[in-house]
Protein backbone atom coordinates (compact mmCIF):
# COMPACT_ATOMS: atom_id res chain seq x y z
CA UNK A 1 0.00 0.00 0.00
CA UNK A 2 1.29 3.56 -0.45
CA UNK A 3 0.25 6.77 0.03
CA UNK A 4 -1.41 8.68 -3.10
CA UNK A 5 -0.49 12.06 -3.97
CA UNK A 6 -2.01 15.32 -2.72
CA UNK A 7 -1.20 17.75 -5.35
CA UNK A 8 -2.65 16.45 -9.07
CA UNK A 9 -1.80 19.01 -11.69
CA UNK A 10 -2.85 18.09 -15.04
CA UNK A 11 -4.25 18.12 -18.87
CA UNK A 12 -6.77 15.91 -20.19
CA UNK A 13 -9.11 15.84 -23.32
CA UNK A 14 -12.97 16.64 -23.06
CA UNK A 15 -15.18 16.07 -25.83
CA UNK A 16 -17.89 18.29 -26.78
CA UNK A 17 -19.77 15.32 -27.81
CA UNK A 18 -21.79 13.60 -25.63
CA UNK A 19 -19.77 10.19 -25.96
CA UNK A 20 -16.94 8.80 -27.83
CA UNK A 21 -19.27 6.82 -30.23
CA UNK A 22 -21.42 10.08 -30.86
CA UNK A 23 -17.85 11.95 -31.65
CA UNK A 24 -16.59 8.96 -34.07
CA UNK A 25 -19.19 8.10 -36.17
CA UNK A 26 -21.30 11.40 -36.40
CA UNK A 27 -18.22 13.90 -36.34
CA UNK A 28 -15.68 11.61 -37.91
CA UNK A 29 -13.69 12.08 -34.62
CA UNK A 30 -13.27 15.94 -35.72
CA UNK A 31 -10.06 17.02 -33.56
CA UNK A 32 -11.71 20.42 -33.09
CA UNK A 33 -14.27 19.11 -31.17
CA UNK A 34 -11.97 18.20 -28.48
CA UNK A 35 -11.59 20.85 -25.19
CA UNK A 36 -8.40 20.67 -23.76
CA UNK A 37 -8.46 21.26 -19.95
CA UNK A 38 -6.43 22.24 -17.07
CA UNK A 39 -7.16 20.87 -13.55
CA UNK A 40 -5.45 21.16 -10.56
CA UNK A 41 -6.44 19.51 -7.59
CA UNK A 42 -5.13 19.03 -4.22
CA UNK A 43 -6.93 16.55 -1.82
CA UNK A 44 -5.77 17.81 1.35
CA UNK A 45 -5.31 21.65 1.11
CA UNK A 46 -5.42 22.36 4.86
CA UNK A 47 -4.13 18.35 6.28
CA UNK A 48 -7.89 17.70 6.62
CA UNK A 49 -8.94 15.96 3.49
CA UNK A 50 -10.51 19.04 2.27
CA UNK A 51 -10.44 19.00 -1.85
CA UNK A 52 -9.35 22.13 -3.68
CA UNK A 53 -10.66 21.51 -7.61
CA UNK A 54 -9.71 23.99 -10.03
CA UNK A 55 -10.69 23.47 -13.75
CA UNK A 56 -9.75 25.93 -16.81
CA UNK A 57 -11.14 24.69 -20.41
CA UNK A 58 -10.44 26.01 -24.17
CA UNK A 59 -11.96 24.74 -27.43
CA UNK A 60 -15.71 24.66 -28.54
CA UNK A 61 -16.35 25.12 -24.53
CA UNK A 62 -14.19 27.36 -22.73
CA UNK A 63 -15.22 27.24 -18.83
CA UNK A 64 -13.67 27.42 -15.44
CA UNK A 65 -15.35 25.91 -12.59
CA UNK A 66 -13.45 26.27 -8.73
CA UNK A 67 -14.62 23.42 -5.97
CA UNK A 68 -14.03 22.84 -2.56
CA UNK A 69 -15.17 20.39 0.12
CA UNK A 70 -14.38 20.78 3.82
CA UNK A 71 -15.35 17.04 4.73
CA UNK A 72 -15.49 18.03 9.18
CA UNK A 73 -17.42 20.71 10.46
CA UNK A 74 -18.71 18.66 13.46
CA UNK A 75 -17.28 16.69 16.32
CA UNK A 76 -17.89 13.51 15.24
CA UNK A 77 -16.46 14.44 11.95
CA UNK A 78 -19.16 12.96 9.94
CA UNK A 79 -20.84 16.61 8.43
CA UNK A 80 -19.16 18.42 5.62
CA UNK A 81 -19.39 21.53 3.56
CA UNK A 82 -19.04 21.88 -0.21
CA UNK A 83 -19.08 25.22 -2.55
CA UNK A 84 -18.63 25.16 -6.57
CA UNK A 85 -18.65 28.31 -9.01
CA UNK A 86 -18.94 27.37 -12.69
CA UNK A 87 -18.69 30.03 -15.93
CA UNK A 88 -19.47 27.90 -19.43
CA UNK A 89 -20.05 29.02 -22.61
CA UNK A 90 -20.10 27.69 -25.55
CA UNK A 91 -20.00 28.37 -29.46
CA UNK A 92 -22.19 25.64 -30.83
CA UNK A 93 -25.78 24.40 -28.95
CA UNK A 94 -27.63 21.47 -29.54
CA UNK A 95 -31.23 23.65 -30.14
CA UNK A 96 -33.43 20.25 -30.93
CA UNK A 97 -33.73 16.58 -31.32
CA UNK A 98 -35.39 15.32 -34.52
CA UNK A 99 -35.26 11.54 -35.26
CA UNK A 100 -33.86 10.82 -32.15
CA UNK A 101 -30.54 12.91 -32.17
CA UNK A 102 -29.78 16.07 -31.48
CA UNK A 103 -29.25 18.73 -34.26
CA UNK A 104 -27.00 21.69 -33.64
CA UNK A 105 -26.03 24.48 -34.54
CA UNK A 106 -22.36 26.85 -34.17
CA UNK A 107 -21.15 30.23 -34.18
CA UNK A 108 -17.32 30.79 -34.05
CA UNK A 109 -17.58 34.20 -33.43
CA UNK A 110 -20.08 34.20 -30.17
CA UNK A 111 -21.18 31.89 -27.43
CA UNK A 112 -24.19 30.55 -28.26
CA UNK A 113 -24.91 29.17 -24.66
CA UNK A 114 -23.89 30.99 -21.55
CA UNK A 115 -23.85 29.38 -18.39
CA UNK A 116 -23.42 30.04 -14.48
CA UNK A 117 -23.85 28.06 -11.72
CA UNK A 118 -23.02 28.75 -8.03
CA UNK A 119 -23.98 26.45 -5.13
CA UNK A 120 -22.95 25.32 -1.45
CA UNK A 121 -24.30 22.52 0.27
CA UNK A 122 -23.85 20.22 3.37
CA UNK A 123 -23.31 16.29 3.35
CA UNK A 124 -23.59 13.95 5.92
CA UNK A 125 -22.06 10.49 6.44
CA UNK A 126 -24.46 8.58 8.93
CA UNK A 127 -22.58 5.50 8.47
CA UNK A 128 -19.52 4.15 6.90
CA UNK A 129 -22.27 3.04 3.68
CA UNK A 130 -24.74 5.48 4.03
CA UNK A 131 -24.22 8.97 3.08
CA UNK A 132 -26.92 12.16 2.34
CA UNK A 133 -26.21 15.61 0.70
CA UNK A 134 -28.50 18.50 0.71
CA UNK A 135 -27.66 20.89 -2.28
CA UNK A 136 -28.61 24.90 -3.18
CA UNK A 137 -27.73 26.45 -6.43
CA UNK A 138 -28.61 29.46 -8.24
CA UNK A 139 -28.47 28.87 -12.51
CA UNK A 140 -28.61 31.47 -15.14
CA UNK A 141 -28.50 29.78 -18.41
CA UNK A 142 -28.66 32.57 -21.45
CA UNK A 143 -28.82 31.66 -25.42
CA UNK A 144 -28.57 33.38 -28.52
CA UNK A 145 -31.70 34.51 -29.64
CA UNK A 146 -31.24 33.61 -32.82
CA UNK A 147 -31.91 30.18 -31.15
CA UNK A 148 -35.18 31.40 -29.13
CA UNK A 149 -36.13 33.35 -31.91
CA UNK A 150 -35.73 30.69 -34.87
CA UNK A 151 -34.42 27.91 -34.43
CA UNK A 152 -36.16 26.49 -31.23
CA UNK A 153 -38.51 28.88 -29.54
CA UNK A 154 -39.51 26.62 -26.94
CA UNK A 155 -35.40 25.73 -26.01
CA UNK A 156 -36.71 27.62 -22.66
CA UNK A 157 -39.98 28.35 -20.96
CA UNK A 158 -39.30 32.48 -21.29
CA UNK A 159 -37.25 33.76 -24.37
CA UNK A 160 -33.58 33.24 -24.19
CA UNK A 161 -32.82 33.66 -20.47
CA UNK A 162 -33.40 31.12 -17.49
CA UNK A 163 -32.40 31.93 -13.73
CA UNK A 164 -34.02 29.56 -11.27
CA UNK A 165 -32.63 28.50 -7.68
CA UNK A 166 -32.56 24.78 -7.53
CA UNK A 167 -32.28 22.80 -4.32
CA UNK A 168 -31.31 19.03 -4.57
CA UNK A 169 -31.41 16.33 -2.47
CA UNK A 170 -29.10 13.12 -2.53
CA UNK A 171 -29.34 9.52 0.00
CA UNK A 172 -27.22 6.46 -1.38
CA UNK A 173 -26.45 3.39 0.58
CA UNK A 174 -22.98 2.42 -1.06
CA UNK A 175 -21.89 -1.49 -0.29
CA UNK A 176 -20.19 -2.10 -3.72
CA UNK A 177 -16.58 -3.86 -3.60
CA UNK A 178 -15.10 -1.14 -6.11
CA UNK A 179 -17.01 1.67 -7.00
CA UNK A 180 -15.82 1.74 -10.62
CA UNK A 181 -16.18 -2.04 -11.78
CA UNK A 182 -17.88 -3.42 -9.03
CA UNK A 183 -18.17 -7.69 -8.52
CA UNK A 184 -19.90 -7.55 -5.72
CA UNK A 185 -22.59 -5.78 -3.64
CA UNK A 186 -24.75 -2.92 -3.61
CA UNK A 187 -25.93 0.15 -4.36
CA UNK A 188 -29.25 2.20 -3.63
CA UNK A 189 -29.91 5.91 -3.97
CA UNK A 190 -32.61 8.37 -3.78
CA UNK A 191 -32.73 11.83 -5.64
CA UNK A 192 -34.84 15.12 -5.33
CA UNK A 193 -34.50 17.79 -7.06
CA UNK A 194 -36.73 20.92 -6.63
CA UNK A 195 -36.12 23.28 -9.76
CA UNK A 196 -37.66 26.71 -9.36
CA UNK A 197 -38.33 27.77 -5.30
CA UNK A 198 -40.47 30.46 -6.65
CA UNK A 199 -38.61 33.57 -6.62
CA UNK A 200 -38.44 33.56 -10.71
CA UNK A 201 -41.39 32.13 -12.95
CA UNK A 202 -38.94 30.12 -15.59
CA UNK A 203 -39.05 26.61 -14.75
CA UNK A 204 -40.80 24.65 -11.79
CA UNK A 205 -39.67 21.30 -11.69
CA UNK A 206 -39.85 18.00 -8.59
CA UNK A 207 -38.29 15.50 -9.81
CA UNK A 208 -37.64 12.19 -8.55
CA UNK A 209 -34.84 9.35 -9.35
CA UNK A 210 -34.30 6.14 -7.70
CA UNK A 211 -31.49 3.24 -8.70
CA UNK A 212 -30.63 -0.16 -7.79
CA UNK A 213 -27.77 -2.14 -8.46
CA UNK A 214 -26.50 -5.66 -7.59
CA UNK A 215 -23.68 -7.45 -8.26
CA UNK A 216 -23.15 -11.26 -7.83
CA UNK A 217 -20.18 -13.61 -7.90
CA UNK A 218 -21.10 -16.47 -9.57
CA UNK A 219 -18.33 -19.04 -9.52
CA UNK A 220 -15.01 -18.39 -9.40
CA UNK A 221 -14.55 -15.63 -12.69
CA UNK A 222 -17.75 -15.35 -13.32
CA UNK A 223 -20.10 -12.84 -11.83
CA UNK A 224 -23.35 -11.01 -12.71
CA UNK A 225 -24.62 -7.60 -12.65
CA UNK A 226 -27.80 -5.64 -12.81
CA UNK A 227 -28.66 -1.88 -12.44
CA UNK A 228 -32.54 -0.41 -12.29
CA UNK A 229 -33.22 3.21 -12.55
CA UNK A 230 -36.15 5.13 -12.38
CA UNK A 231 -37.12 8.95 -13.20
CA UNK A 232 -40.66 10.93 -12.04
CA UNK A 233 -41.39 14.32 -12.86
CA UNK A 234 -44.06 14.86 -10.20
CA UNK A 235 -44.18 18.76 -10.95
CA UNK A 236 -43.10 19.66 -14.34
CA UNK A 237 -44.91 22.42 -15.77
CA UNK A 238 -44.50 23.92 -19.31
CA UNK A 239 -41.28 21.33 -19.93
CA UNK A 240 -38.67 23.70 -21.66
CA UNK A 241 -36.10 21.37 -24.43
CA UNK A 242 -33.41 22.10 -22.43
CA UNK A 243 -34.62 20.74 -19.48
CA UNK A 244 -36.44 17.57 -21.04
CA UNK A 245 -33.66 14.90 -20.77
CA UNK A 246 -33.98 11.73 -20.07
CA UNK A 247 -31.56 8.78 -21.42
CA UNK A 248 -28.52 9.20 -23.69
CA UNK A 249 -26.72 11.69 -21.75
CA UNK A 250 -23.68 11.04 -19.18
CA UNK A 251 -23.74 7.69 -17.94
CA UNK A 252 -27.97 7.08 -18.72
CA UNK A 253 -27.73 5.01 -21.60
CA UNK A 254 -28.90 1.79 -23.36
CA UNK A 255 -26.55 -0.26 -25.05
CA UNK A 256 -26.68 0.01 -29.14
CA UNK A 257 -28.64 3.44 -28.69
CA UNK A 258 -25.08 5.22 -28.37
CA UNK A 259 -26.15 7.53 -31.28
CA UNK A 260 -29.29 8.38 -30.06
CA UNK A 261 -31.10 11.10 -27.58
CA UNK A 262 -34.47 10.24 -25.85
CA UNK A 263 -36.21 13.43 -24.09
CA UNK A 264 -38.71 13.16 -21.83
CA UNK A 265 -39.94 13.45 -18.68
CA UNK A 266 -40.43 10.20 -17.01
CA UNK A 267 -38.21 7.29 -17.55
CA UNK A 268 -37.64 3.81 -16.23
CA UNK A 269 -34.64 1.63 -17.61
CA UNK A 270 -32.94 -2.00 -16.70
CA UNK A 271 -29.38 -2.93 -17.71
CA UNK A 272 -27.84 -6.89 -17.18
CA UNK A 273 -24.07 -7.61 -17.52
CA UNK A 274 -22.71 -11.62 -17.50
CA UNK A 275 -18.86 -11.17 -17.02
CA UNK A 276 -16.00 -13.18 -17.28
CA UNK A 277 -12.58 -12.16 -15.67
CA UNK A 278 -10.21 -13.77 -17.82
CA UNK A 279 -7.21 -11.99 -17.64
CA UNK A 280 -5.82 -10.21 -14.25
CA UNK A 281 -2.24 -8.85 -13.04
CA UNK A 282 -0.07 -5.99 -12.54
CA UNK A 283 1.98 -4.04 -14.43
CA UNK A 284 5.38 -2.91 -12.60
CA UNK A 285 6.75 0.13 -14.83
CA UNK A 286 9.92 0.24 -12.04
CA UNK A 287 12.08 0.72 -14.96
CA UNK A 288 10.74 3.33 -17.01
CA UNK A 289 8.79 5.40 -14.11
CA UNK A 290 10.10 6.57 -11.30
CA UNK A 291 7.06 7.88 -9.13
CA UNK A 292 6.56 5.05 -6.29
CA UNK A 293 2.40 5.72 -6.71
CA UNK A 294 2.72 4.70 -10.65
CA UNK A 295 5.33 2.00 -10.44
CA UNK A 296 2.67 -0.98 -10.30
CA UNK A 297 -0.48 -0.64 -12.30
CA UNK A 298 -2.88 -3.10 -12.02
CA UNK A 299 -5.59 -4.50 -14.79
CA UNK A 300 -8.46 -6.80 -15.08
CA UNK A 301 -9.83 -7.77 -18.33
CA UNK A 302 -13.06 -9.04 -18.67
CA UNK A 303 -16.02 -10.47 -21.41
CA UNK A 304 -19.11 -9.17 -20.96
CA UNK A 305 -22.86 -10.35 -22.44
CA UNK A 306 -25.26 -7.00 -22.41
CA UNK A 307 -28.86 -6.88 -22.43
CA UNK A 308 -30.85 -3.39 -21.79
CA UNK A 309 -34.54 -2.63 -21.46
CA UNK A 310 -35.78 0.86 -21.09
CA UNK A 311 -38.89 3.09 -21.55
CA UNK A 312 -39.03 6.86 -21.88
CA UNK A 313 -42.85 8.78 -21.74
CA UNK A 314 -42.83 12.16 -23.44
CA UNK A 315 -45.69 14.75 -23.76
CA UNK A 316 -43.63 17.40 -26.04
CA UNK A 317 -41.76 17.36 -29.22
CA UNK A 318 -41.92 13.53 -29.58
CA UNK A 319 -43.62 13.65 -33.17
CA UNK A 320 -40.14 13.78 -34.78
CA UNK A 321 -38.87 10.98 -32.10
CA UNK A 322 -40.37 7.94 -32.37
CA UNK A 323 -38.23 6.06 -29.45
CA UNK A 324 -40.17 8.03 -26.83
CA UNK A 325 -43.61 6.17 -25.47
CA UNK A 326 -42.48 2.39 -26.34
CA UNK A 327 -40.16 0.04 -25.24
CA UNK A 328 -36.55 -0.14 -25.93
CA UNK A 329 -34.17 -2.74 -25.72
CA UNK A 330 -30.42 -3.19 -26.57
CA UNK A 331 -27.91 -6.24 -26.62
CA UNK A 332 -24.59 -7.38 -26.93
CA UNK A 333 -21.01 -8.50 -26.25
CA UNK A 334 -18.16 -6.67 -24.54
CA UNK A 335 -14.73 -6.49 -23.57
CA UNK A 336 -13.93 -4.62 -20.70
CA UNK A 337 -10.57 -3.45 -19.59
CA UNK A 338 -9.52 -1.70 -16.15
CA UNK A 339 -6.02 -0.11 -15.75
CA UNK A 340 -5.61 1.61 -12.20
CA UNK A 341 -8.98 4.07 -12.05
CA UNK A 342 -9.81 4.04 -15.53
CA UNK A 343 -12.38 1.51 -17.17
CA UNK A 344 -12.05 1.15 -21.27
CA UNK A 345 -15.58 -0.89 -22.53
CA UNK A 346 -15.97 -2.05 -26.20
CA UNK A 347 -19.34 -3.61 -27.28
CA UNK A 348 -20.60 -4.60 -30.06
CA UNK A 349 -24.39 -3.95 -29.69
CA UNK A 350 -27.75 -3.76 -31.13
CA UNK A 351 -30.74 -1.92 -30.80
CA UNK A 352 -34.29 -2.82 -31.48
CA UNK A 353 -34.27 -1.49 -34.80
CA UNK A 354 -31.63 -4.40 -35.59
CA UNK A 355 -29.18 -2.00 -35.91
CA UNK A 356 -25.55 -2.82 -34.95
CA UNK A 357 -22.35 -1.07 -34.27
CA UNK A 358 -18.89 -1.08 -32.34
CA UNK A 359 -19.41 1.47 -29.71
CA UNK A 360 -16.65 3.08 -26.98
CA UNK A 361 -16.84 4.13 -23.40
CA UNK A 362 -14.46 5.60 -21.02
CA UNK A 363 -15.11 5.93 -17.41
CA UNK A 364 -12.47 7.68 -14.73
CA UNK A 365 -12.49 7.94 -11.23
CA UNK A 366 -8.94 9.80 -11.07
Amino acid sequence: MHEAWFIFPYFYLELTDRNLSEWYYEHNAALNRINITFNLQHNNLTGNKDKLDLKLQTGITKKWELSYSFPFINKKRNAGITFNILDKRSEEIAYNTISNKLVFHKDENRPMLKRFRISTGLTYRESMYNYHALKLSFFTNKIDTFISNTLNPGFFKNGDKQRYFDLFYTFYRDKRDYKIYPTNGYLFYLEIEKAGLGIFNDINQLILWSGFEKHIPLYKNFFSSFYIEAKKSIINDKTAYFNNLALGYNDRFLNGYELYVIDGQDYIYLKTSQKYNFLKGNLNLSKIISVRQFKQIPYYFYLSLNFDMGYVNNNSNFATNDFTNRILYGYGAGLDLMFYHNLFRFTYSFNHKGEGGLFFHLKTIF
